[in-house]
This record gives structure tokens, sequence and C-alpha cells, in this order.
């Protein structure tokens, strides 16, 4: 039959053959690209050293990476409650000092910190805070260590 004979024209087979090929590489593009965004907002979770994030980067996301987001902070401060430590700070050595002075270099309002305490962080303003309650803080560009 005249379909038989369709199957195997070499333009045919040939074409079938490109055609799987490239729908495999893409999807393999495709794959590396989507894990290589989650890779990164993994990383910026761990970098930031907290569950908020940025505006710019809430809105180019995705509402099922915004969902992994949330579900790996959860996950992620679960265990550091569990294990009573935060892994995300990234401190080499013992710190010499438990209180720190800092200046604010970005405004960012009134804050409840981890030990309780409330302090307003105005642009410019300087504060004596223990080390531990503004190590993520500081990270994040808000807050400047004054040496």
């Amino acid at each position: 039959s005249e379909h038989e004979e369709n199957k195997n024209d070499p333009y045919i087979l040939a074409h079938s053959k490109v055609f799987q090929t490239s729908m495999l590489r893409n999807k393999r593009i495709i794959l590396a690209y989507l894990n290589e965004r989650l890779e990164r907002i993994k990383e910026y979770r761990w970098s930031s050293g907290s569950g908020i994030l940025a505006p710019q980067l809430k809105s180019a996301m995705s509402p099922i990476e915004l969902s992994f987001f949330a579900q790996h902070d959860k996950m992620l401060s679960e265990y550091h409650q569990a294990i009573g430590l935060d892994l995300t700070i990234d401190i080499l050595q013992p710190p010499k000092e438990l209180f720190i002075e800092v200046r604010v270099i970005k405004e960012f309002g009134e804050v409840v910190l981890a030990s309780g305490s409330t302090v307003n962080l105005k642009l410019h303003t300087s504060h004596f805070l223990r080390r531990s309650d503004v190590g993520t803080l500081i990270s994040q560009g808000v807050l400047e260590h004054i040496v």
C-alpha cells in the first residue's frame, strides 16, 4: 500500500529522526533551565537567611516557584529549629563580641528581633544590637557593621 511505502521513504525516516532528536534536546534544555532556576531560589534562601523575597524577585517568579520557595523556606526553618542552630549564618570563627554597632543603610521600619526586642531601623541611624539578631539584616544590605 501507499502508506507503507511512505513509512520507508528515506526522507520521511530522516525527518522523523531529526524531529525526535530535536524534541529530546529541547526537553533537556528546558529541564536544565528549570533546575537552574530552582537552584538559584535555594541559593537565595540560603544566602539571605530569611524567607522574605525581594519584590523584584517575587515579580519574576512563577506561582509554582513561589510555592517551592515557601515550602523550601518552611522546611529549612523547621530543620534549623529542630537542631537549635541556624546554618545560614556564615560565621567561620566565634564572634569576639556579643553586641555590635550597626548603621542603617536602607530604610526598613520597625522590626521585632529574634531576642524579642523591637527596634526602628530608620535610615542613617546607628544601633548597638546583638550580633545574632542583625546577621541576616547585614547580609541583606539593610545594615552595615560599624567597626
